[in-house]
């Protein structure tokens, strides 16, 4: 095991009384300040504090950071903490939610997405969304839309759309989709859909 993973749970299991119990974000930014010594595209989401905690390893949907997250969970010293739930990467919990950033309000019940598509790269998904209540060129869509798709999908199925791009909704046709339709529509384009309906 790399000592940086075993320096890590260390680490953790000497604080995890205070992590465990510790509101709002001091004990994510302690946290993420030392899985960032590990891999710098590492982080974490906990769950709310109390005598149970759960602490998700997430790499932000970035594919080639997975097997570090995954080794990380698997290093962790679980009799040592009986208290806590250990995930790696973010599971999908589906699209019933909304989200605020820096005062945007975004409900991703509402919001519809168009599939993109290349003959050149027949293998990419890429997504339009429509998005409303700020401009599509507003930087907070790059940060809210990201972490949607992950919430909603899981982490391991966001990382597989290639490009995400808003558009002003709603949407100008009839084909787009609802987000939640987005796990089924992921499985028949993995499955050939597109070249079975040409």
């Amino acid at each position: 095991m790399p000592a940086k993973l075993t320096d890590f749970w260390t680490w953790f299991v000497e604080h995890e009384a205070s992590l465990r119990t510790a509101p709002g974000g001091a004990a994510p930014d302690q946290i993420e300040a030392k899985l960032r010594e590990i891999d710098p595209r590492l982080g974490c989401e906990l769950s709310e504090p109390g005598e149970r905690r759960e602490l998700i390893l997430t790499a932000w949907s970035q594919a080639p950071a997975f097997p570090i997250v995954r080794e990380l969970a698997a290093a962790a010293p679980k009799e040592q903490l009986a208290n806590w739930r250990i995930t790696a990467l973010k599971p999908a919990r589906g699209f019933r939610f909304a989200i605020n950033i820096d005062g945007l309000q975004v409900d991703a019940t509402k919001l519809m997405f168009h599939a993109l598509t290349s003959p050149q790269a027949p293998a990419l998904l890429g997504l339009r969304i429509y998005v409303t209540g700020a401009p599509p060129t507003d930087e907070r869509w790059s940060r809210i839309l990201p972490l949607i798709l992950e919430t909603g999908l899981g982490e391991e199925l966001a990382a597989q759309i290639s490009n995400l791009q808003p558009a002003a909704g709603p949407p100008p046709d009839d084909q787009a989709l609802r987000l939640d339709e987005l796990p089924e529509f992921i499985e028949w384009f993995r499955s050939g859909g597109l070249n079975q309906k040409a």
